[in-house]
């Protein structure tokens, strides 16, 4: 009670002093305590804890203030947001998301420096080999201030990418644009030479040395790139010592190695899925499994393998000059540890470190030589062995097939993300974290009888106790570089420092589990820390001065922060806001939504010599064909281009004009940095519209209309420059309108979903069958009808047409039931979706039963979507060709059966995407063997054998067009090869 009474008695003098001071200065506080009782008031004063206790301020001003101050921020907040999105169109909202991919991010500001040359390097070996030479590399080119060449990739050695169709570029594996721009501020990077620097023939090449400190680039390089300019450095592989450098240097490997060397986007989507895939069933270890033949032909390790096997490897091994170890010996370089752990021997290790038998592990590697035989061991005790071959569709690695350095840069990815990972031999992708000495000894100690289980186990455990990738001081053997641990398997100058006061010590507990030493019991505790109060008032201080300290102190310090919070969030909120604003306005949401999404380029600004008019004749493909050349000619005479009218005159006619086709501002913005286009003709030149070479005409009427643009430009003999504008018209410009992109898509969608999928371009339509004369299976009735309708068109020049020997010729197209016995014949498994490409077949039913019975899951797009997604392009049968298109180019396989206008622009496309599978057929061959096996003189077997042999390079791999000079239709079409525009083949010697 007496207590009660003194905190009273305080308060109340406290409360009289402070009304008397604070009438004095015009201000008044109302003190507010309820529901409190003395003792509790004393003791939550004096522990500081004021969360049960409200003082207010006065509620006419300090709550007032407090609420103008909340409102009006949240007023300016809404106002600022919708400023700033006033700049967004409606439906731009839904891609907001996309703008802050990692792609997004802000780069550097460009270093400024006088370039003292160029570097060219060629990096040689395989992925990690490569991407940790190109990371020197940069550092080289930072300190010798000379400019960098985007790094060739190598295509010579044997682990170079086993791709037979062209060589593989930096931009199929990394992320070129934002390897550029990235390191800007420390190094110039360009794609390529400059014109007038290739033109020269001041290069000098060298290899440099390998594990050079800087000074050898400062003394002995340097001087080359003064005297020649460029630089061309034969090989990249540790051209750089481990140790010894400046930081800097270090510092900025890492930079290149960690942050630069990004991936492309579609190997990074597919690496994460991987992964996502792998976490959703639980922990996983990556295996990065070394056992493929050509690591055991290079080692010269011969563990468990069979004579035959060994004799195989040491085959390979000398068909190789510059695999410089011939004569080895397998057994000793295994007991020094030189050798990939066999898959049985890491069986053992993995059950020796307790690694769980249910773990998932991800075997990070190639065909392991000896197949299932030799996975065998491991499978049993770990039956969860997976591959990215077995977690994906099939679909999903086909773009990644027969490219070793993307499936790689896969593994890698996944490498990254596991929660174990061990390499079983330490080359470029692994990092050090076995013992391969220790355990292949311990391993024969467990096989022979001197170590039982529990021991051998243990000694496994203890020997890699401190090898768990945890901190550690890289090795450094002076003048033994190969000897000491490399650079970039323990980055240390990029890493945290080891922490001096409580360094990590990997040990095993007394359950021989690994962990971390915790700190001794006997350690120093840190202090609790003083409460507010206790801090403010270490002597104690009377609870009256508490209280007052508190009472006056907090609403003041409450309204500060607030202020500070709104504040904060408005300029936040603000700067956020008008930062996707800029974003909007830089890159328009068309851009995001179009597979090809980029910048529109600026515009090129030239003397314009006169207006062309074009009117395109033939099937969308043909028209397609057409606009391209029309657009290079425009380019070269520097005219202005009119939009292009569609042909409605022609047997494949129908009324859809191009914008009901294709994306027509698209088309115009994309193309402005090279030609003018416009909608339509200026009101002043359609009066002078009116029927000596093209541009003396152009200049005279300043306006000319071509009435055919088929086939108006020779394949071969063009500047390079002019094709590959006529490439990138073809496959950039020409992009179709969002509602034919978007059905295009749901069909290749719902198909995808079903699992991998042929389209067939069955060219079996009865004006394709008119047309060319071609009746092979036809009634006499169809026959007659078919001949009727092909002197109906007087515009179809050949009328009397010899059937038979047109299809002798190669000249017709397949009919249905040949095309169901090609298929058999290639192995092209029964169970695929085969999609029709075509119209109505003729004879419908009866012609198609034998395809049908051979290929049950026949669908077309009137069977996949719906009847109203279809409704808008019914009898627009330009349009449902376009759908067609899509498909096709997306398709997993691509067959025509008619080398028309559609079969040379998808097979030219598909080449593009990275030469997809395109089956070619030799029509001629073809009608030959399938009458010999009708006929019985080739029983089916030859048949087949006959078919695949014949198709072997058929298959839309790379090839060089051919030229027949003064027979322009005998030759390739420039379209459905376009040669100029691809990856260069690859001189003849170089392909396997």
């Amino acid at each position: 009670m007496e207590d009660n009474k003194d905190v009273g008695r305080e308060e109340s003098q406290f409360k009289d002093r402070e009304l008397k001071r604070n009438a004095s200065n015009n201000m008044k506080y109302n003190i507010v305590v309820t529901g409190i009782k003395g003792e509790k008031l004393k003791k939550m004063v004096i522990e500081g804890n004021f969360k049960s206790l409200i003082f207010t301020k006065s509620p006419q001003l300090g709550q007032y203030k407090l609420w103008v101050l909340v409102v009006t921020a949240i007023l300016l907040l809404l106002w600022g947001c919708a400023v700033q999105l006033t700049t967004f169109k409606g439906e731009a909202i839904s891609s907001i998301a996309r703008k802050f991919q990692p792609t997004s991010l802000s780069f550097p500001r460009e270093r400024v420096y006088t370039s003292k040359g160029y570097l060219m390097v060629s990096s040689n070996g395989g992925l990690n080999q490569m991407r940790t030479g190109i990371c020197d590399m940069v550092a080289i080119a930072r300190y010798l201030n000379v400019t960098l060449i985007v790094p060739e990739l190598d295509y010579k050695s044997f682990w170079h990418d086993q791709r037979q169709d062209h060589l593989i570029y930096f931009e199929d594996i990394f992320d070129v644009d934002y390897f550029i721009k990235s390191l800007r501020d420390e190094v110039r990077i360009l794609k390529e030479l400059p014109t007038k620097k290739q033109k020269s023939k001041s290069l000098y090449s060298m290899p440099p040395v390998s594990w050079s400190p800087m000074s050898f680039y400062y003394s002995k390089v340097l001087p080359s790139f003064k005297k020649y300019k460029v630089v061309h450095f034969t090989k990249t592989d540790a051209r750089l010592a481990n140790n010894g450098l400046p930081q800097r240097v270090q510092k900025l490997r890492c930079r290149a190695m960690y942050d630069a060397l990004r991936f492309t986007a579609p190997i990074e989507v597919l690496g994460k899925k991987i992964v996502s895939i792998l976490k959703a069933k639980g922990p996983f270890l990556a295996l990065h499994l070394r056992y493929e033949m050509d690591m055991l032909a290079f080692s010269g390790c011969t563990e468990g393998c069979s004579p035959q096997e060994t004799q195989n490897l040491t085959t390979m091994r000398y068909a190789y000059p510059w695999w410089k170890e011939k004569e080895i010996d397998s057994e000793k370089k295994r007991k020094d540890g030189l050798c990939p752990l066999t898959p049985e021997e890491t069986a053992l290790v993995l059950r020796a470190l307790e690694i769980d038998s249910n773990i998932q592990i991800y075997i990070a590697a190639g065909d392991i030589y000896g197949g299932e035989r030799r996975m065998a061991a491991l499978r049993a005790s770990y039956p969860n062995l997976v591959k990215k071959e077995s977690l994906l569709p099939a679909s999903d690695l086909e773009s990644f097939q027969n490219h070793s350095n993307q499936m790689a840069a896969l593994d890698y990815i996944v490498s990254l993300e596991s929660d174990i990972f061990i390499p079983t031999f330490a080359g470029h992708m692994a990092q050090v974290v076995e013992d391969r000495l220790a355990a292949v000894n311990l391993i024969d100690g467990y096989r022979n009888g001197t170590l039982r289980w529990d021991e051998f186990s243990q000694s496994m455990k203890t020997a890699h106790a401190d090898r768990m990738g945890g901190p550690t001081k890289r090795l450094k053997i002076p003048g033994k570089p190969k000897e000491e641990d490399y650079f970039y398997t323990n980055p240390e100058e990029c890493l945290p420092p080891i922490s001096c006061e409580r360094e990590l010590h990997v040990e095993m507990d007394h359950n021989n589990k690994v962990g971390f030493k915790e700190p001794e019991s006997g350690d120093i505790k840190e202090k609790e820390k003083p409460s507010k109060l206790e801090a403010k008032y270490p002597n104690g201080g009377s609870t009256a001065e508490k209280l007052r300290g508190f009472i006056v102190s907090p609403p003041l310090a409450f309204v500060k922060f607030w202020a500070i919070v709104s504040t904060t969030m408005i300029l936040s909120m603000w700067f956020f806001v008008g930062q996707l604003a800029t974003l909007y306005q830089t890159h328009t949401l068309q851009n995001y939504l179009s597979p090809y999404h980029h910048s529109i380029p600026l515009e090129r600004v030239y003397e314009n010599n006169g207006y062309l008019i074009i009117s395109c004749n033939g099937g969308l493909n043909q028209k397609r064909t057409g606009i391209c050349d029309m657009v290079a000619i425009a380019r070269y005479l520097n005219l202005t281009l009119i939009v292009p009218e569609l042909d409605n005159t022609s047997f494949w006619s129908d009324n859809s004009q191009f914008a009901d086709i294709f994306d027509t501002d698209h088309f115009i913005t994309f193309l402005r940095d090279e030609v003018r286009i416009v909608k339509e003709l200026p009101s002043e030149q359609k009066k002078k519209l009116e029927s000596e070479s093209i541009l003396p005409r152009i200049q005279r009427h300043e306006v000319v209309h071509f009435t055919l643009t088929d086939f108006r430009l020779a394949n071969n003999g063009l500047p390079e420059e002019l094709q590959k504008l006529r490439c990138r018209v073809n496959f950039r410009a020409l992009k179709f309108t969002a509602p034919i992109e978007e059905t295009g898509r749901k069909i290749v969608r719902l198909l995808r979903q079903r699992g991998p999928f042929l389209v067939l371009h069955l060219r079996y339509e009865k004006d394709m069958l008119a047309f060319t004369g071609c009746t092979e299976g036809c009634s006499k009735e169809e026959i007659y009808e078919l001949t009727q309708m092909r002197y109906s068109h007087p515009r179809w020049k050949h009328m009397s047409i010899n059937a038979k020997k047109t299809r002798q010729s190669g000249l017709c197209p397949l009919t249905p039931e040949e095309t169901a016995l090609v298929l058999q014949a290639l192995g092209i498994h029964r169970n695929i979706q085969v999609y029709i490409a075509a119209g109505e077949i003729y004879g419908d039913k009866r012609r198609m039963s034998g395809l049908e019975a051979a290929y049950p899951n026949l669908v077309r797009k009137e069977k996949i979507l719906e009847a109203s997604d279809l409704k808008p392009f019914e009898n627009h049968s330009n349009q449902m060709a376009a759908l067609d298109f899509i498909v096709a180019v997306e398709s997993d396989i691509f067959l025509a059966t008619y080398g028309g206008n559609m079969a040379k622009v998808v097979e030219g496309h598909r080449r593009y995407l990275g030469f997809k599978t395109t089956i070619l057929p030799n029509r001629r061959l073809l009608v030959n063997l399938i009458d010999q096996y009708k006929t019985g003189k080739l029983n089916w077997d030859q048949f087949s054998q006959l078919v695949k042999k014949s198709h072997a390079d058929r298959m839309g791999k790379p090839t060089k067009r051919l030229e027949i000079p003064d027979r322009p239709k005998d030759e390739d079409y420039f379209y459905s090869n376009p040669q100029e525009c691809l990856p260069p083949f690859p001189e003849p010697s170089t392909i396997s």
